[in-house]
């Protein structure tokens, strides 16, 4: 009986020793398992964004939709940067390519968002949301789509930035459950609102 005991015990040990995690060894990826001894297959990698300059941005000046105010999109929200109510501001949309064009990698969307002054015209621009098309691959789950919000202060000039600074940007990147996750439901294709 003993015999047997240490017979198991020692097959058990090994059974043990032998066996290896799997999971992702590959040190460059997002998922990188330190503790795996066996890849299984599951590695992913970021695909990198493409540069996007302040040139570029200040360009973004054809106009595709403007003065809407209140929810005019199925399922968008006005934001603004704040929780203020949808009729609480005016926004203007313009982007790097025209409204009937393909949208391509590095295809920019602006939107300008302004306090509704009491006379319903457009007041202080208070921030501006930022679309990027990226690279297939970089965000597939969100359309390829980087995601930017810059808030705008009295240090930025207008007249040569009137889509503010990127070096003001709050929060930049996939941005999934928050930007994305909105524009999923748009009904515009390619996770565009339209109307």
């Amino acid at each position: 009986m003993g015999y047997l005991h240490v017979i198991c015990l020692i097959m058990i040990t090994l059974l043990f020793a032998c066996s290896k995690k799997e999971g992702c060894t590959n040190a460059t990826a997002t998922n990188y398992d330190p503790d795996a001894k066996k890849d299984n297959g599951s590695c992913t990698f970021v695909v990198n964004a493409n540069p996007f300059t302040q040139a570029q941005l200040d360009a973004v000046t054809m106009s595709i939709d403007t003065g809407f105010t209140g929810n005019s999109f199925v399922g968008a929200i006005a934001h603004d940067g704040t929780e203020n109510p949808n009729t609480s501001t005016i926004r203007d949309v313009f982007a790097s390519v025209s409204k009937t064009s393909t949208i391509n990698t590095v295809a920019i969307i602006s939107k300008r968002i302004y306090k509704k002054g009491s006379m319903g015209q457009r007041d202080t621009l208070r921030a501006v949301t930022i679309m990027v098309k990226q690279p297939s691959g970089y965000f597939s789950e969100g359309g390829d789509w980087e995601y930017i919000l810059i808030p705008i202060d009295g240090s930025t000039n207008l007249s040569t930035n009137s889509n503010g600074l990127l070096s003001k940007a709050m929060v930049r990147g996939k941005l999934n459950g928050e930007c994305s996750s909105c524009h999923y439901k748009a009904t515009g294709g390619d996770f565009l609102f339209s109307r």
